[in-house]
């Protein structure tokens, strides 16, 4: 089993576009699957919340998080789980 790196929906999104997967079949899936991707994505952003706290503020972190693409609810969720 490989063991995938942390990333957004997004970051996904893309990863997927550049291999040639169409843009409609990744969304599609996405629709299919969302339930899966945001408990994946909550988790990819709560490893990184918890790898980065010790250098950086939550806030910072939020904002890290933010420019890779995470959306803001499953950031917040993953931010709750650590308190």
């Amino acid at each position: 089993m490989k063991i995938l790196k942390n990333l957004s929906k997004r970051e996904i999104q893309y990863k997927l576009m550049t291999k040639g997967i169409k843009k409609d079949d990744i969304e599609d899936y996405f629709y299919e699957n969302s339930e899966i991707l945001d408990e994946y994505e909550q988790k990819s952003a709560y490893n990184i919340y918890n790898k980065k706290i010790t250098t950086m503020e939550p806030e910072e972190i939020k904002q890290y998080l933010l420019k890779k693409g995470y959306s803001s609810e499953n950031i917040k969720i993953a931010m709750e789980e650590e308190k």
